[in-house]
């Protein structure tokens, strides 16, 4: 059955400028993020995603930076929280907590769902105090069965991608400074997940799990809306593409059959109320992308 989801992507700019004192730049913060909020909450979306470090605030006096970390230490998780209550909407944003530089999933009713403690860090966040996390994190939240996140630097490790595979999450969200160009895709196209990148400053995006971008922010609008239907699945052409017509023929727009190109695999999505892709799979006798792959390595043994 379809399972759909509405996610507002947002990239946020450096222009959260210091004030007079530590808890009006504090202020002036949450004043930004809340004009920010009125640019998605309309669309009514089930998900808002932050970027990396979303509490940081550029020009701020060396004498007032102690006093301003401890407000976010002590106000970020709440205020955030209060938000997802007040719009009816989940929110992940990341902020550096106890020396940790953490991802935080918060539900509409203002309850944590999931946190991620960037396994990663830079080399630079370490000599600073931040402790990197231990391991990759999936979690239930809402609609999405598994949700996974990464951060940043995170990206260039295919160690906590292939963790991430193993763990067959249906979102990963992505909050970061850098941006990670093609690599977005590759973690979308390896972990089968939509690929929900919140960059700060810089184009944020939703990637679908075979590439194809569904929705970005541009460089006039720093925001970007996707509608994404969960219930789908990568399946390789290879001896399932004669089988695509009868699937049309049947329930037509009730499924949707996305060939990218050069891929080799479609996303096939069920749009259906009464039927899932685990029917439409069982029904036709298609191949799973995962399952293929681990039928052609049992095959090559033969040939050894």
């Amino acid at each position: 059955m379809a399972r759909k989801i509405r996610l507002a992507v947002m990239s946020g700019t450096r222009d959260i400028r210091g004030k007079a004192t530590a808890v009006d730049t504090y202020r002036g913060m949450q004043d930004y993020w809340l004009r920010q909020f009125d640019n998605v909450i309309y669309d009514k979306p089930d998900y808002i995603v932050l970027p990396e470090s979303c509490d940081r605030v550029l020009d701020i006096d060396e004498s007032m930076m102690l006093e301003y970390h401890e407000l976010r230490q002590q106000k970020t998780v709440d205020f955030f929280s209060g938000l997802a209550r007040e719009f009816g909407s989940g929110i992940v944003f990341n902020a550096n907590i106890d020396n940790r530089n953490t991802s935080f999933a918060v539900k509409e009713n203002g309850e944590i769902a999931g946190i991620y403690n960037k396994v990663f860090p830079m080399t630079t966040e370490m000599y600073e105090g931040i402790v990197p996390g231990k391991e990759a994190v999936v979690f239930e939240y809402g609609r999405i069965k598994r949700a996974g996140f990464a951060i940043c630097f995170d990206l260039n490790f295919n160690e906590l991608m292939n963790e991430y595979a193993a763990l067959k999450p249906e979102v990963m969200f992505f909050s970061s400074m850098y941006h990670g160009g093609l690599v977005q895709k590759t973690w979308a196209y390896s972990t089968r997940s939509f690929f929900v990148s919140s960059i700060c400053g810089r184009e944020s995006a939703v990637t679908a799990p075979n590439g194809r971008v569904v929705a970005r922010s541009t460089n006039y609008t720093d925001f970007c809306i996707a509608d994404i239907n969960l219930d789908s699945e990568l399946i390789h052409l290879d001896f399932n593409r004669e089988k695509f017509g009868d699937i049309k023929k049947k329930y037509g727009e009730g499924v949707i059959i996305d060939d990218i190109g050069y891929l080799g695999s479609a996303l096939i999505s069920c749009e259906l109320t009464d039927k899932s892709m685990d029917d439409i799979v069982a029904e036709f006798e298609l191949i799973r992308l995962d399952d293929y792959f681990d039928f052609a390595r049992s095959e090559r043994k033969k040939y050894l």
